[in-house]
């Protein structure tokens, strides 16, 4: 579908023009460059096998990784970030031309040396402040000594000991004997102290400390009282917290070069990633060759590039079975965005379909039943825009404008529009408006929603199945689509419609079978042979008919799982209530305080609006995620496989900005 076709190109030029050469290619952005390692067609050559991995310049890296380093430092005191960007990567635009001329007029290795400057010293200010806070809270229990620190310790006759003792053992150390205690202050856990006693008395004293849990204070280096050592300590707090907004405001100041920073390391990385590319050719005495994949459309640009060139030549090719091509899905119009989900689950390959276009409205539709209201979606819709004119058509919010206008359709079918604010307002205007676009309303009656809800489930289930049975034949299995997915689908189908008739007419299942001419043979025949074609043709290619009966029959049973996935599409009518469900509560709380005196206007106010915008955020964020989970696990698992990687030109690309050609 919109799997684009690319062609494998394998580029030889002489080794003097190997450096336009990969210029080139990366201004003209239209070669996905592969590794000639991984090449099927090169990896009998003694040079590809001799090869050294790829490399990248470490010299390039070291820089790369120093101004990362300097951004995420100035990042932590950029107050000019909007609200916007705390959520959504905004990245400034720039042109080629900026890439070229910023790193040759900007001496940002000047600048690199000053930020790390800066986070050097912050560092070093934080590391010394936390020491000093620590020896502040620990002299705070030792506030009331009168007597400097470096006094304590041996004298010629007297020892003088500071410590703590369990507060449990205060009692205990008062009672050692020939030793003089005084308590300086408590906690909830410790006694602080100091203990004088003879020198002759040390080692009894010392052993009774020991068994009371004594652990003794350390004042090294340190002079003078403990109320004279935490004034002077805070002191030293004060210079070192006013050096620290000094040089907070010097990172204030340098935030503008934020942006030169940005293009400095998308030049760097743009060069790094030609280091790259280098390493992923192959050199001979005089040549080089490099590999790659191009679109098949792009042939002619090919051409162009080959023509700047005196030694270059280059051959297109067919994928061959033992290559492994990058997909490129290409979709226009509202498919476009829808993309994003695709690649979400995982890109196909070059033997199945894009299912994008085949998602696209199942997931608009699903979205919307899922929110099921007209306000909410109105809502949604204006945020979305408001969003894109900040930051572009983002295919996340082109997704979310779409999911708001197919919840606008689905809230009108159902009289949904704030929950029952039409409705519950005097306003007969708004009552009529309703009550026009009504189809049915599921807070008095369900089962419609709930046969909406089944029987889209039905179709893309069904959907589903003709594609895998599509892609089947296309692959040259033909037996396996018929017994299998082609099999599937006439069997629910027709069980669906057998039961239809049943329910409606009264009569047993049997009867409309069998009873019922021609019509109810032709059912009874395509649901019938379809069990007959899974038992005895869907097990496989086994020799062992037993083995292929058993198969059979177990994937026969697999019909449990058809009715899962049928039955998970209730989401949609179960979601889509519990939206409207919510809004009502909404409405009742906030008519509840209406009465409240003076302030009962603000509060109800105040109630709607919050309670709904909570509401939307909510309700919007499971729409997503149910409308997607039915998208991967009842979908897709009917035909897709995925297992592509991505084509991924090498060009010039940014990382911090947004480079335009």
């Amino acid at each position: 579908m919109a799997i684009v076709k690319v062609k494998k190109v394998t580029f030889v030029v002489h080794k003097s023009e190997k450096d336009q050469l990969i210029d080139t290619l990366q201004e003209e952005g239209i070669i996905h460059i592969t590794d000639v390692r991984e090449d099927p067609a090169l990896k009998d050559l003694p040079e590809v096998r001799e090869k050294k991995p790829e490399i990248a310049d470490p010299e390039i890296e070291y820089r790369l990784s120093r101004i990362k380093r300097a951004i995420e430092f100035i990042n932590q005191f950029d107050t000019k970030k909007s609200f916007l960007e705390t959520f959504f990567e905004i990245k400034p635009e720039i042109t080629e031309e900026d890439l070229k001329r910023i790193p040759r007029e900007y001496d940002y290795e000047a600048v690199l040396e000053k930020i790390e400057g800066i986070e050097k010293r912050l560092g070093e200010i934080k590391n010394l402040e936390s020491a000093i806070q620590g020896k502040i809270e620990t002299l705070r229990k030792w506030y009331d000594l009168d007597i400097p620190v470096e006094k304590l310790g041996e004298s010629e006759r007297v020892e003088v000991l500071a410590g703590t003792v369990p507060l449990s053992h205060e009692d205990s150390l008062r009672a050692i004997e020939n030793a003089e205690v005084s308590v300086v202050s408590r906690d909830s856990r410790l006694t602080y102290a100091v203990i004088v006693f003879l020198k002759e008395d040390a080692q009894k004293v010392k052993n009774e400390l020991i068994k009371i849990g004594f652990e003794q204070a350390d004042f090294r280096g340190l002079e003078g009282k403990p109320r004279e050592l935490i004034e002077k300590f805070k002191k030293e707090l004060a210079s070192l917290w006013k050096e620290k907004d000094e040089k907070v405001r010097e990172v204030l100041k340098l935030v503008d070069e934020k942006i030169r920073l940005f293009v400095i390391y998308d030049y760097l990385s743009n060069i790094g990633n030609k280091v790259k590319v280098k390493g992923k050719g192959m050199e001979t005495l005089s040549t080089f060759l490099i590999t790659g994949w191009i679109k098949e459309k792009d042939a002619r640009k090919l051409q162009k590039i080959v023509e700047k060139f005196e030694s270059a030549s280059y051959t297109l090719e067919e994928p061959s079975p033992e290559d492994n091509p990058p997909t490129f899905i290409e979709n226009r119009g509202i498919i476009k965005p829808f993309e994003l989900l695709t690649k979400l689950y995982g890109l196909p390959n070059l033997r199945e379909v894009d299912p994008t276009p085949l998602l696209t409205p199942f997931f608009a539709v699903f979205f919307g039943l899922c929110l099921t209201d007209a306000g909410y979606g109105i809502s949604l819709i204006l945020l979305a825009l408001l969003l894109m004119k900040k930051l572009g058509r983002m295919q996340f919010l082109v997704v979310l404008l779409f999911g708001g206008i197919t919840s606008i359709l689905a809230g009108a079918i159902t009289g949904s529009w704030f929950g029952d604010l039409f409705t519950s307002l005097p306003v007969p205007f708004l009552h009529r408006f309703r009550n026009s676009l009504l189809l049915f309303d599921p807070m008095i009656d369900p089962m419609p929603f709930f046969y909406l809800s089944l029987a889209l489930g039905l179709l893309q289930v069904e959907l589903g199945l003709l594609v895998g049975f599509y892609k089947r034949i296309k692959n040259g299995e033909v037996i396996d689509g018929i017994s299998n997915e082609l099999s599937w689908f006439f069997m629910i189908l027709f069980v669906i419609i057998a039961y239809l008739v049943s329910s409606r007419s009264g009569r047993s299942f049997g009867d409309v079978l069998f009873h019922n001419g021609i019509a109810g043979y032709l059912m009874a025949f395509f649901i019938f042979a379809p069990v007959f074609l899974i038992v005895f043709l869907s097990g496989g290619t086994s020799g062992n008919f037993i083995v292929r009966v058993v198969k059979g029959l177990y994937n026969l049973y697999g019909v449990t799982g058809y009715v899962g996935d049928l039955l998970s599409y209730v989401r949609l009518m179960a979601l889509g209530m519990v939206t409207a469900g919510i809004a009502m509560s909404i409405n009742i709380v906030a008519k509840l305080v209406l009465p409240v005196p003076v302030v009962g206007i603000i509060l109800a106010v105040l109630i709607f609006i919050g309670g709904h915008l909570f509401s939307i955020i909510i309700n919007v964020m499971g729409a997503f995620v149910h409308s997607l989970r039915l998208q991967y696990v009842e979908f897709f698992t009917k035909f897709y496989d995925n297992g592509g990687h991505e084509f991924k030109p090498f060009e010039i690309e940014g990382y911090f900005t947004e480079i335009r050609k």
